[in-house]
């Protein structure tokens, strides 16, 4: 629903707490690199699109990174995250809710 009134908007604050909530829940089940991949799209649409991290965020951020990357290990984070990072915004929304 989230991403839906995000994309009716065209909110891409909306867009990034779908991808990075949709993060934590993939690291919850056990889909680590999926996660990753997630939390990589989300980081470049900040980029792109100049959006703050907000202190209270940085924490959540923080810890999916640390234990996708205890779980992936160093090679196979950096290699979800390059995936990641090239998504387009339309792969990383179906990504999130496949």
């Amino acid at each position: 629903m989230a991403i839906e009134l995000s994309r009716e908007l065209g909110y891409n604050q909306g867009y990034a707490w779908s991808l990075r909530s949709v993060a934590g829940l993939a690291l919850l089940v056990g889909d680590a690199e999926r996660a990753v991949q997630l939390l990589s799209a989300e980081a470049a649409l900040r980029e792109t699109h100049q959006i703050l991290v907000w202190p209270d965020e940085q924490p959540i951020i923080t810890h999916i990174q640390r234990e996708a990357q205890a779980i992936l290990g160093a090679a196979g984070f950096a290699a979800a995250w390059a995936a990641g990072s090239t998504l387009s915004l339309d792969a990383a929304l179906k990504l999130a809710v496949q």
